[in-house]
């Protein structure tokens, strides 16, 4: 539990979080229930920095083929610069 502890205190800050909204929205209203929401959260300035992944070159299509009935999806990718 203590690790749980550690890394909440840790990464649920408000400079580690987006909020995504879509939709027909009265903007003061949702800014409002926002704040409401989240506003308490406080920022983190020690925020550990990420580990960035680097992808290895690949020099023909890559493919992949994983059955798990039940669970039809379909993902997709494509290196950019």
């Amino acid at each position: 539990m203590k690790i749980l502890k550690e890394f909440y205190k840790t990464y649920y800050c408000a400079n580690n979080m987006a909020v995504i909204l879509s939709g027909d929205l009265d903007y003061e209203e949702t800014m409002d229930i926002i704040e409401e929401q989240f506003g308490r959260i406080r920022r983190n300035d020690n925020l550990p920095e990420r580990k960035r992944y680097t992808a290895q070159s690949l020099n023909s299509p890559l493919s992949s083929t994983i059955k798990n009935p039940g669970q039809e999806r379909m993902y997709l990718a494509w290196k950019i610069p």
